[in-house]
C-alpha cells in the first residue's frame, strides 16, 4: 500500500481506472469486489474515478 500512496496524482487516478475495469471484465460485477475496490481508493488517497 505503501508504494501506491507514492504514485504522483495522476497514476493513481489511471490505476484505479485500471481496476474498475478489470472488475467489470467479466460481465459481472459482485458488491464485494466493489467494495474491497472503493477500501483500496479510500487506504491509498486515490480518488474514484468520475463516472459518465
Amino acid at each position: 500500500m505503501s508504494i501506491l500512496r507514492d504514485l504522483l496524482p495522476i497514476e493513481k487516478q489511471a490505476l484505479a481506472v485500471m481496476m474498475l475495469e478489470m472488475i467489470r471484465a467479466d460481465g459481472d460485477v459482485d458488491d464485494q469486489e466493489l467494495k474491497i475496490f472503493a477500501v483500496v481508493c479510500a487506504a491509498t488517497d486515490i480518488p474514484l474515478p468520475k463516472t459518465a
